[in-house]
């Protein structure tokens, strides 16, 4: 594994390299990137009063705390095997591509974990431990920070987590194969079930004993989202209208009965802390049923893409809307 703080360290050091955690500035500009830290946690603070950055730090010791997300993923490696990758990059990215804007903690081949499954109850003795280091290690980037020199004077920058995304993929596969206490395997919110065994206090020796992770509320049930209070009933998940009745239950409880182990990590002890990963939920998620109906409702039905020379075909249909959507 690559720890938290010695990658931070790393990079921050780097004068090629610093710019990818300092908002695409030098170390040695501290004014422009602590003025961009500052404008950053000030903005969050709307979306986010209440996370733990905001009390133990304030003023200009914002300006040295590196906002950044977790993020998971079970991607395919060599002869197409799934390979378990978990990593963190900061939220003020340079770049698109993943190398700019990802760093890894670990990755971790399925044959090194795939025979230790035994079900969400058990979990995976393989997984936890990587999740286990995962969570301390960014603890400790937050509480301890990365104390580095910058033009004689001893700095030190706070690795400040404001979330883990996953595709849907992650969140299904890594959470488990079996079913507990009526928890759905293709519940795309199950990356907490990952989290089934509380890791040590960071600052304790003793070992808190495992606990495992029962959703409260999951798409096979009448209460359907872990994020709100939509169910089935009086308060509809299909009313997506601005004043829908779930829309002011967002984020006011959580999910889960016993909290996950990334609870170590400030402010992950909350239904908000988890974040969606749009580039995958969307292929993988609305984007791969929804949005193909309402492609074929516009050139079927409703008739909005139909050709001026009366071809009906949906071939002439289709090619119409992608026309016009050049």
């Amino acid at each position: 594994v690559l720890d938290v703080r010695d990658m931070a360290e790393c990079i921050l050091r780097s004068r090629v390299y610093a710019g990818k955690l300092l908002a695409q500035h030098r170390l040695e500009d501290v004014a422009a990137y602590t003025s961009e830290f500052q404008t950053f946690w000030k903005r969050f603070q709307e979306v986010d009063g209440e996370h733990p950055v905001y009390e133990s730090f304030t003023g200009t010791a914002l300006g040295y705390c590196i906002p950044v997300l977790l993020h998971g993923d079970e991607g395919t490696g060599h002869r197409r095997k799934p390979v378990l990758q978990l990593s963190w990059g900061p939220m003020l990215a340079l770049g698109s591509p993943a190398q700019s804007r990802l760093f890894l903690y670990t990755t971790c081949p399925a044959k090194l974990y795939s025979s230790y499954n035994a079900g969400v109850e058990a979990g995976n003795p393989v997984i936890d431990a990587l999740l286990e280091g995962f969570a301390r290690s960014m603890a400790a980037a937050f509480y301890l920070g990365v104390p580095i020199t910058v033009g004689g004077f001893s700095r030190r920058f706070h690795i400040v987590c404001v979330g883990v995304a996953g595709d849907h993929i992650f969140h299904t596969k890594v959470s488990g194969l079996e079913v507990l206490a009526g928890l759905s395997l293709r519940n795309p919110y199950l990356l907490w079930n990952m989290f089934c065994v509380v890791p040590p206090n960071l600052f304790l020796s003793s070992i808190a004993p495992p606990q495992a992770y029962r959703s409260l509320r999951h798409h096979t049930r009448r209460a359907i989202c872990p994020q709100c209070l939509a169910d089935t009933g009086l308060t509809p998940f299909e009313d997506v209208r601005m004043s829908a009745q779930w829309t002011r239950t967002v984020g006011q409880s959580n999910p889960w009965v016993s909290t996950p182990p990334l609870h170590w990590i400030p402010g992950a002890n909350r239904a908000s802390f988890l974040k969606f990963d749009l580039m995958h939920v969307l292929p993988y998620g609305v984007g791969h049923t929804f949005i193909a109906s309402v492609i074929c409702m516009l050139c079927g039905p409703l008739e909005i893409f139909h050709p001026a020379g009366g071809d009906r075909r949906k071939a002439a249909c289709l090619r119409e809307a992608y026309t016009s959507f050049r």
